[in-house]
């Protein structure tokens, strides 16, 4: 028996979306927190998305595109000696999707890392 949500569904999704970024970024280091040793940061960068969507399954519609891109990055870093340090940081990336000042792809982002300073 066929219920009300078998079959095609003129809503559902069945594309894929992909996208690359080259971005500048700047950051500003804060006062250390002296007792902890941790260095929190605030960034921002600008750049640019290549975006590429296919969607055979409902709209036939296979396309790319570039725009601006533009990102925040919130964050804080620990010394693990002279030359590393760790860090951990929030990234909310927005782009512009396919020419259009209304469609906009946002992206939020948790990441941990290591550095090597020379």
């Amino acid at each position: 028996t066929k219920g009300p949500h078998h079959g095609h569904h003129k809503h559902a999704s069945a594309g894929r979306y992909q996208l690359a970024t080259a971005l500048a970024n700047l950051y500003v280091d804060l006062p250390r927190f002296t007792c902890l040793g941790i260095k929190p940061y605030l960034g921002a960068g600008i750049g640019y998305s290549w975006n590429w969507l296919k969607n055979d399954r409902w709209a036939n519609f296979n396309g790319s595109s570039g725009a601006l891109a533009w990102q925040y990055i919130a964050g804080f870093s620990h010394p693990l000696g002279a030359c590393y340090d760790y860090f951990f940081d929030f990234r909310y990336l927005s782009i512009r999707a396919f020419n259009s000042a209304h469609n906009r792809v946002n992206v939020y982002t948790l990441g941990i890392g290591f550095r090597r300073y020379w």
